[in-house]
């Protein structure tokens, strides 16, 4: 039995790497990266390069495989 995630078809991948998948009998936590080199700026829409630092979200998704998702 093959018990891995395909997670590819459920993600971007051209933006978003998978870097870990944790599981416990009740939930799975999934860590992903940005991959993008810019963004822009939510009030002007100016794009930029310029890397301001990183912070962590806490994303709650649809249960996989009757567990909860984040």
């Amino acid at each position: 039995m093959n018990d891995s995630l395909k997670l590819d078809m459920f993600f971007p991948g051209e933006l978003l790497s998978t870097t870990s998948v944790d599981h416990d009998d009740s939930s799975i936590h999934i860590k992903m990266q940005s991959k993008t080199h810019s963004s822009k700026c939510p009030e002007c829409g100016q794009e930029t390069q310029t890397y301001h630092g990183t912070y962590l979200r806490k994303v709650q998704d649809l249960p996989i495989l009757g567990k909860t998702a984040r």
